[in-house]
């Protein structure tokens, strides 16, 4: 998809002329001196492997090799790479997970998870803490952190749940039994500074969509129990835009980018039987991934009285990483004292 941003007509003007002066990054040139800069770079960017050119003269820019290699590194490593195994005794069962993806200096996206259930004859908790984000042009973003928390006592039963977006507090609730499903609309966006010649083209990337959770917790009235199904979520997409000054020059954006679309679901209990001193902890975590999926970049066509020429830039390209697996599904019975 291409979606032209603006296209001036200072190029076909009448008035525009090779001796005409314009100022390209703060420098004043001759057009016909724009022109001959543009042919010195697009011959080193071809002698230099960094671009190519196809039958109809256009010069196109793919992604580095250095990263086109570190993506098929990435596709072939397991999503559940790095997560830890389980950590579990008589009456905890804990669940840890972290991993990353992409190329930071274009698109690239993280998420760190723990979920934990426990439990002993005084107190059962449950927690999960969730983060999400990424990069956009190196620059880090927080996508959301999601926490939930309950514990259950005859003395203070409570259950917990709270968003963040962007590092900001956005939504947080709590009391005995909650039953929430809150969800948010955001953007994030990060600029770089592409070339075409001596023009510097100010790139901003945007990443936006929608996050939040669902989650039901619910505490024993006689204290000896809770139950939690708790599934934050995020569905984001990546795009670009841009800004020039130089009139000469029609932008033009070119694909979309699946983001993060992710949801990480937890359904998890801790029940105590005073009668048989028994805890009953279950525990199942899945994960539903799908991330930098696409293609995005951009056109730049440069029109002069001495001819016309076309960029394509790819900036960030991949068949990203979409799986749907159970992180940990457990359960025990357990004597405590």
């Amino acid at each position: 998809m291409i979606a032209i941003l603006g296209i001036v007509s200072l190029a076909i003007a009448q008035d525009i002329t090779p001796d005409t002066e314009i100022v390209v990054d703060g420098q004043t040139m001759t057009v016909a001196q724009l022109w001959q800069e543009l042919e010195t770079s697009d011959m080193l960017a071809e002698v230099e492997g960094i671009a190519f050119r196809d039958d109809s003269g256009k010069l196109y820019y793919p992604m580095s090799k250095e990263d086109e290699m570190s993506l098929a590194m990435q596709s072939e490593m397991e999503p559940e790479h790095f997560s830890m195994d389980a950590i579990t005794s008589n009456t905890t069962i804990e669940k840890q997970y972290s991993n990353q993806w992409g190329v930071n200096s274009s698109f690239g996206v993280y998420l760190d998870a723990v979920a934990r259930v426990a439990g002993d004859a005084a107190t059962r908790t449950l927690l999960t803490n969730v983060n999400a984000g990424g990069y956009i042009f190196d620059t880090r973003i927080s996508l959301f952190e999601f926490n939930a928390n309950a514990q259950n006592n005859n003395s203070y039963p409570n259950a917990s749940v709270s968003i963040k977006i962007a590092g900001q507090s956005i939504y947080s609730k709590q009391g005995v039994n909650l039953y929430v499903n809150p969800s948010f609309n955001r953007s994030w966006s990060a600029s770089k500074i592409f070339t075409v010649g001596p023009v510097p083209i100010n790139v901003k990337g945007t990443v936006s969509g929608t996050v939040g959770f669902r989650a039901a917790l619910s505490l024993a009235e006689n204290g000896f129990g809770l139950q939690g199904d708790i599934a934050p979520f995020v569905n984001t997409t990546g795009t670009v835009s841009a800004q020039i000054e130089l009139g000469l020059i029609a932008f033009g954006a070119k694909g979309t980018l699946l983001f993060l679309n992710d949801v990480l679901s937890l359904k998890a209990s801790a029940d105590y039987m005073p009668s048989t001193k028994s805890l009953n902890l279950q525990f199942k975590l899945d994960n539903n991934l799908r991330t930098l999926d696409g293609s995005i970049g951009f056109i730049a066509t440069v029109r002069t009285p001495l001819g016309n020429k076309e960029y394509e830039h790819t900036i960030f390209e991949w068949q990203g990483i979409q799986k749907n697996w159970t992180l940990l599904d457990l359960k025990k019975v357990v004597q405590v004292p």
